[in-house]
């Protein structure tokens, strides 16, 4: 079987190659790449649907906060009650930054419902991440980059 003279333990092919071993070294780094790679991605869409998520809360709890200055105030009045949520205006939209939600700047557009423009609004509540929002007055100018956004007819019923 020796037929080389070669000696018995060089022909022993019991052991690794170096060849082998860069190989498997290959793929298991291919395979922990992947793993991670999965693993940041995964981290990253938990993040952003946990900002929509809370950013849609934001948004709805506004919208209830609006629904009830719309029992107390009339169509006539409806500056007052806005202002009463602590909203600043710039062109035909109102903001503010809550205390209550740090993160996030709320923009809210009003406008007369064009069936029944006495007593009824169309009204868009906006939820910006200030983390995302480019520049504070792209909330006026150009809303975009929002988070969440909800729209709903407002009936001012006070009076009624």
């Amino acid at each position: 079987m020796n037929n080389l003279n070669i000696p018995h333990n060089i022909c022993n092919k019991k052991g690794s190659t170096l060849v082998e071993v860069i190989a498997s070294f290959v793929i298991l780094v291919i395979l922990l790449v992947s793993f991670f790679t999965l693993f940041i991605q995964t981290k990253q869409t938990t993040k952003s649907s946990e900002t929509i998520v809370d950013a849609t809360y934001v948004a709805q709890t506004e919208m209830e906060n609006f629904y009830s200055i719309s029992k107390k105030y009339t169509f006539n009045h409806k500056e007052d009650g806005i202002t009463s949520l602590h909203y600043a205006s710039c062109a035909n939209t109102y903001f503010k930054e809550d205390a209550q939600y740090p993160g996030y700047t709320i923009a809210l557009q009003l406008a007369q419902n064009a069936q029944f423009p006495s007593n009824l609004s169309d009204m868009t509540i906006t939820v910006y991440d200030k983390k995302t929002l480019e520049n504070p007055d792209a909330v006026c100018s150009n809303p975009q980059n929002y988070k969440a956004i909800m729209q709903n007819v407002i009936e001012w019923k006070a009076g009624l």
